[in-house]
């Protein structure tokens, strides 16, 4: 059961609370989200092949407020509208659920309100997918094998997205590092390994990187990943999606120490 603790990867939004999950799962999901977060359009497609999945699922029949959400998507991946719109098409779907009694309808609308953000940030649709599961822990209470389905579809829809091929811009610098601190985020499993590897507690992992790595003496992309070395420590952090993928002590040899 993961709990209601910020997950790093929400940026300002608060983990959905007492949220019954499978991590490894989750962590699959995130995978195929990061190997595919340079097109922000295919996110977005991902975004509305859930809506129609959690639809489908719920029974719930389209009214013109969620099919908006679909719209909106639609229009924004067309150049037609601008992120701004896909915000306010969200608040007219969260104002829906905070009012609407029946609670597989209310999750289903959170759902929908977070596929309709996904213009505005990429990660809405993994917040979209965490409410899914939310939803199927009220239709299917304490049944993992459920949330295992609904963890497994959305891990398909997300590998049956097709994104446009990523062509290797040229290497960002530690510059472009510091200047995109707002979008350095990590997961779950990252939270627990970097607290493990460092020994770090009761402290927020992804501030505590960010400080580290604007004390960082040096920071490198080599490939994928940059490294940022400060003190004793590296940091390993994607160059596309800014998520951080471990930090651990440098390991020095007898003849260095």
């Amino acid at each position: 059961m993961m709990k209601g603790k910020k997950d790093s990867y929400m940026g300002d939004v608060g983990i959905i609370k007492k949220l019954d999950d499978i991590p490894e799962l989750k962590e699959r999901l995130i995978a195929a989200f990061d190997a595919k977060s340079h097109d922000h359009k295919a996110i977005s497609h991902y975004s509305t092949a859930l809506g129609n999945h959690i639809l489908a699922l719920t029974g719930i029949p389209r009214d013109d407020a969620i099919e908006q959400c679909f719209l909106i998507n639609e229009k924004w991946r067309q150049g037609e509208v601008k992120f701004q719109a896909a915000r306010n098409v969200a608040g007219v779907l969260l104002d829906l659920a905070r009012t609407e009694k029946d609670p597989v309808k209310e999750k289903t609308l959170r759902v929908l309100a977070q596929v309709a953000n996904t213009p505005h940030v990429k990660r809405h649709a993994l917040i979209a997918s965490d409410y899914a599961v939310k939803l199927i822990n009220i239709m299917h209470p304490q049944n993992l094998d459920e949330v295992r389905k609904e963890r497994e579809t959305q891990i398909a829809l997300m590998q049956s997205i097709q994104a446009v091929p990523l062509v290797p811009a040229a290497p960002r610098s530690s510059p472009d590092l510091l200047a995109n601190l707002d979008q350095v985020h990590t997961t779950a499993l990252g939270v627990g390994r970097i607290q493990k590897n460092l020994g770090l507690d009761a402290v927020d992992v992804v501030d505590w990187c960010k400080q580290k790595i604007k004390e960082a003496h040096d920071i490198t992309r080599k490939g994928k990943n940059f490294y940022v070395h400060v003190n004793d420590i590296i940091i390993t952090i994607n160059a596309y999606s800014y998520t951080i993928i471990t930090a651990h002590p440098i390991r020095r040899t007898k003849a260095s120490q």
